[in-house]
C-alpha cells in the first residue's frame, strides 16, 4: 500500500512539471530612425559570422520607429528562418507578423519538397501573431531592382504603373564595400530619374552574416546555401518596413528561369507566390519568358512608351566601377542576347565591341567543366534563340552564331550531378511551376 501511495505521489510530481522554456530567436533589438540591428540566440551563433543582422534602409522618409515590432522583425525573420528549419531547432518570439507565419508554413513545405535529405523540422513559434494591416493603400508597385536584366524587364512589363524601385545591397555588392555601393546607387539613381520612377535603397549583411559554407554540409542538394534557400526571402523580407511604411501592397520579384528549367532554386514561384507578409504580396514575374524573351519585352515597351533603351548592369560586382565587366559569364551570355536580337550591346551598357565580344565567347566557353547546371541551361537557351532569330540577327556573324548553336554544351558541365540535374528535370515541378504563375498572374 505504502508502496502504491509512492508512486501516486511521484507520478502527481512529474505531471507538474513544465517543459523549459524555448530560447527567444531575437537576444537584442535596436530599432532606430532607419537602422535595424538584431543579435539572435546564443545558440545560433555557431551558424553565423556575425553578431548582429543589420539592415539600413537610406530613405529619409522612413521612420522605423513607428513601425510595429513584428514588421521591423521580419527582415531578419525572413534571413534567418531556413537555418532554422534546417538545423532542427525550435525558438520562441514574442510577437510575429500574422501573414508571414502563415506564409512560412506553406514555404517550409516547399523546401521539404526541394531538399529531402533534410527534415526541415526547426519551429518558430511566436507569442502573439499580429495582423498588420495597410490603412490607407496606395496604387503602387514594387519592384526588387538590381538594374540587371530580369528586374528591368519587370519595370519595363508594368512601364505605365507608378512604381517604387528598391534596390538592394549585400548580395552581389558586399555589405563592406561601400564605395562600390555609391556608384550603383548613383547608376539606379540616373535609371529612375531616366524613366521617371521613385526609387529606395537598402543595406544589409543579410548575405554575409550567415555561414553559409557549413550549413551546406548538412546536404549535398545544399552546395549553395544561400542561392538555394534564402535568396529571395532574404530580398523580399528586407523590404517589408519600406512596404509598409509607403502603403505599397504588391511587391515584383522578376524571374530567373521558366518551367523548362523548374529545379528547386531560392528564387522560384511556388516560394515567391507564397510570399505575403504585413499586409503585402510578392509575385514572381516574368517566369514564362527567357533573357533573350526579355530582351524583346524591353525593345518592344521601349518602342511602344516612346523611350531609350534601358542600361544593363549584370556583373555580380565584378567590375570595380560598378559596370559590366564584359568578361564574365553572364556578361557574355547577355552581349550573346543582345547580339542575337540584333541589338548593340555598346547601347544597353556594354563597353565592348562585336568583334572582342566574339573573341572572348570562344575563349570562355572553349573550357570545359566551366559552367553550372543553370548556367547551361542558359546557353541552351541562346541556342534556340539563334534558331527562332536567323533572320533577324546581322549576317555577319553568322560564323559565330553557328559555331555557338552547334556547341556541345554537356561538354562544359561541371559536374555529373549538375548535368544531370539539369537533363533529368522533374515534369511534376514544371507542372507545379506553370500553375504557380497562373495562381498568380501579372497586375493589371
Amino acid at each position: 500500500m505504502v508502496r502504491l501511495i509512492f508512486l501516486f505521489l511521484l507520478l502527481c510530481t512529474c505531471s507538474l512539471k513544465t517543459e523549459e522554456p524555448l530560447p527567444n530567436l531575437i537576444r537584442a533589438k535596436i530599432v532606430k530612425k532607419t537602422i535595424i540591428k538584431i543579435k539572435p540566440d546564443k545558440s545560433l551563433k555557431k551558424y553565423l559570422r556575425a553578431n548582429f543582422f543589420v539592415a539600413e534602409y537610406e530613405d529619409p522618409d522612413i521612420d522605423l520607429t513607428q513601425l510595429d515590432a513584428s514588421v521591423t522583425s521580419i527582415p531578419f525573420i525572413t534571413a534567418i528562418i531556413p537555418v532554422i528549419w534546417a538545423a532542427g531547432s525550435n525558438y520562441s518570439i514574442e510577437t510575429m507578423d500574422k501573414d508571414l507565419f502563415y506564409a512560412l508554413k506553406k514555404i517550409k513545405k516547399v523546401f521539404k519538397q526541394f531538399y529531402p535529405s533534410l527534415s526541415w523540422s526547426g519551429k518558430l513559434i511566436p507569442g502573439k501573431l499580429i495582423k498588420n494591416s495597410i490603412n490607407q493603400p496606395i496604387k503602387k508597385l514594387g519592384i526588387l531592382f538590381s538594374g540587371g536584366l530580369d528586374a528591368v524587364a519587370s519595370c519595363f512589363h508594368y512601364f505605365a504603373a507608378d512604381q517604387l524601385l528598391i534596390t538592394i545591397g549585400g548580395s552581389d555588392v558586399k555589405y563592406y564595400q561601400k564605395s562600390l555601393w555609391q556608384k550603383i546607387k548613383k547608376q539606379n539613381q540616373k535609371f529612375a530619374q531616366t524613366y521617371q520612377k521613385s526609387i529606395s535603397f537598402i543595406r544589409s549583411n543579410f548575405t554575409s552574416f550567415i555561414k553559409g559554407k557549413l550549413l551546406k554540409q548538412l546536404s549535398s542538394e545544399l552546395p549553395q546555401w544561400w542561392a538555394l534557400t534564402s535568396q529571395s526571402l532574404g530580398y523580399t523580407g528586407l523590404t517589408a518596413p519600406l512596404l509598409h511604411h509607403y502603403g505599397i501592397q504588391h511587391l515584383i520579384i522578376g524571374s530567373s528561369h521558366t518551367a523548362d528549367l523548374p529545379m528547386p532554386y531560392g528564387t522560384h514561384p511556388l516560394i515567391d507566390n507564397e510570399i505575403n507578409f504585413a499586409d503585402s504580396t510578392v509575385y514572381h514575374d516574368l517566369g514564362n519568358l527567357d533573357r533573350a524573351e526579355k530582351i524583346k519585352l524591353l525593345c518592344k515597351k521601349s518602342k511602344q512608351y516612346n523611350v531609350q533603351h534601358p542600361n544593363l548592369r549584370v556583373c555580380w560586382g565584378k567590375d570595380k566601377n560598378g559596370g559590366n565587366c564584359c568578361e564574365c559569364e553572364k556578361c557574355l551570355r547577355t552581349i550573346n542576347e543582345l547580339l542575337i536580337m540584333n541589338k548593340n550591346p555598346q547601347k544597353f551598357g556594354f563597353a565592348i565591341n562585336t568583334d572582342t565580344a566574339i573573341k572572348k565567347t570562344k575563349e570562355f566557353l572553349q573550357v570545359k567543366q566551366n559552367l553550372k547546371a543553370r548556367q547551361l541551361w542558359h546557353w541552351e537557351c541562346v541556342q534556340k534563340q539563334i534558331i527562332y532569330s536567323k533572320k533577324q540577327f546581322d549576317l555577319s556573324l553568322t560564323e559565330h552564331f553557328e559555331w555557338l548553336s552547334n556547341l556541345q554544351l554537356e561538354n562544359l558541365a561541371k559536374s555529373p550531378f549538375d548535368l544531370k540535374s539539369w537533363k533529368e528535370q522533374d515534369q511534376n515541378l514544371a507542372i507545379l511551376w506553370n500553375e504557380s504563375i497562373k495562381k498568380r498572374p501579372p497586375i493589371h
